[in-house]
């Protein structure tokens, strides 16, 4: 009987299969280039990307192919519950309310998180050991150097001009850094804070003072376009990114001085010498900082919250329950005349979830935070290195989300920012996630306690007896 116990079921290793860890790899690199590979249609939101060719490959080729009995994230089930709530308004909101022109807009967008949450099943119902999951972490920082390699032609780049749907262009200003991510300088910004902060994570268990060195400028490359795009909620994560990991891990303090110190003259080099995009005007990058003491302050505004929320209005009623136009919410401008934004909302993360998904999609948003943070701080004291590399990096990130929703919108899909959406919410589970401890339990694991429970009531009875 103990030789035929030796090995059991959970103890053993519960490993991906090769071709769903390389179908993870490919999606986790799949979001460091969002430019469409074909342009089949003049909606540039609608033309595919490569997320699209793997969330393909993930349904067809891995989907099928996943163990049973893998336990699902709260985290995952919260935000499939956010989900839900958006596509029932979204739905709701086409049918009854809004003209067509603008409710196919509305189920475009929901169908984009419906598929966004099947990339999130598959992604973390896939068990990862010590090895594959640090792979995974390279794999970030991997995007990360690729996005800010990709921007540095354009710091001195012309005027350019695309097309982003029927037939309205958009024209860049010179200078203006995208990198191979949406044309907008909020998605490159927040995508190379998410990856400096990943690999500013990596620091502390290198052993070898030149390659810890070499890792902390490797950070500081990635970055770069956040510093130089002309984001400000960009530079702020930044700081606070490397403000929590200075906190978390003290050892940072002295190396990372020397780099913040030359990455705070960047930024003032940079305010005055590149143009960044924005919808209306072209402004140097520096300027956006400048603070007026007037209601002109968009900032200020964004954090009274005093402009907007008496202005989503339906027959002269506010709309608590089914939000106020899924991504297309109109705005109220003089008497019977309303102006619908596409893809845009209020700059405020939290209030974001209220007007797209009514009071439900709020609590439910705060209820995600929530959850989140508290399985972050857990997953802070593991034993497990990598367990550890991983939820710090997404823990200095998420500090940055919870302070930046305040008053800009750098959590939820849209604002031009692609699926990064996806991509933090994917990470964010699997950093929740313990390896080698993802909750299997399969038949073969059960028949295993049954035995084991039987052998240890015959051990009391013989023992009982004797």
């Amino acid at each position: 009987m103990t030789a035929e116990l030796e090995n059991p079921p959970h103890l053993q290793r519960h490993k991906a299969r090769r071709l769903e860890f390389y179908w993870l790899c490919g999606l986790i690199l799949s979001f460091a280039y969002e430019l469409p590979l074909w342009q089949p249609t003049p909606y540039d939101r609608v033309n595919p990307r490569l997320f699209d060719v793997m969330f393909l490959i993930g349904v067809v080729g891995v989907l099928p192919h996943l163990r049973h009995g893998i336990r699902v994230s709260w985290l995952f089930r919260i935000w499939a519950s956010i989900v839900g709530v958006f596509c029932f308004c979204a739905t709701v909101w086409t049918i009854a309310i809004l003209p067509w022109e603008y409710g196919q807009f509305s189920l475009f967008f929901a169908a984009k998180y419906i598929e966004g949450l099947i990339v999130i099943y598959i992604g973390t119902q896939i068990p990862l050991d010590a090895r594959q999951k640090k792979i995974i972490h390279q794999l970030i920082v991997c995007g990360g150097v690729f996005v800010a390699l990709y921007a540095i032609p354009q710091y001195g780049s012309k005027p350019t001009e695309w097309a982003i749907s029927g037939g309205k262009t958009v024209k860049s200003f010179e200078g203006a850094i995208f990198g191979p991510l949406s044309r907008t300088y909020f998605h490159i910004g927040l995508f190379s804070v998410l990856s400096f902060a990943m690999t500013l994570t990596l620091v502390p268990s290198i052993r070898s003072v030149p390659r810890s060195w070499l890792c902390l400028g490797l950070a500081f490359f990635v970055a770069w376009p956040a510093l130089a795009c002309g984001s400000r909620a960009a530079i702020a994560g930044t700081a606070i990114v490397l403000l929590v990991s200075v906190w978390l891990k003290p050892m940072l303090m002295r190396k990372s001085l020397v780099f913040a110190i030359m990455a705070a003259c960047f930024v003032y080099l940079a305010g005055f010498n590149v143009r960044s995009f924005d919808a209306n005007q072209a402004s140097l990058g520096f300027k956006r900082f400048e603070i007026y003491r007037n209601t002109e302050n968009s900032i200020m505004n964004r954090i009274r919250f005093d402009y907007s929320i008496d202005r989503y209005m339906f027959d002269g009623l506010p709309v608590p329950f089914i939000g106020a136009g899924f991504y297309v919410a109109p705005i109220s401008e003089g008497l019977n005349s309303l102006r619908y934004r596409v893809g845009y909302g209020i700059h405020n993360s939290y209030f974001f979830a209220f007007e797209q998904g009514g009071t439900a999609a709020f609590v439910l948003f705060l209820l995600f935070l929530a959850c989140g943070i508290h399985r972050l701080n857990k997953m802070r004291k593991s034993r497990m290195s990598v367990d550890v590399q991983f939820a710090l990096g997404l823990y200095a990130y998420m500090v940055f989300v919870l302070i930046n929703g305040f008053a800009g919108q750098g959590f939820w899909r849209g604002f031009g920012t692609g699926n990064f959406n996806t991509y933090v919410i994917l990470l964010l589970i699997i950093a929740t996630q313990k390896i080698n401890a993802l909750n299997v339990i399969t038949n073969e694991q059960q028949n295993y306690r049954q035995k084991q429970n039987s052998i240890s009531m015959m051990n009391r009875l013989i023992d009982t007896g004797t």
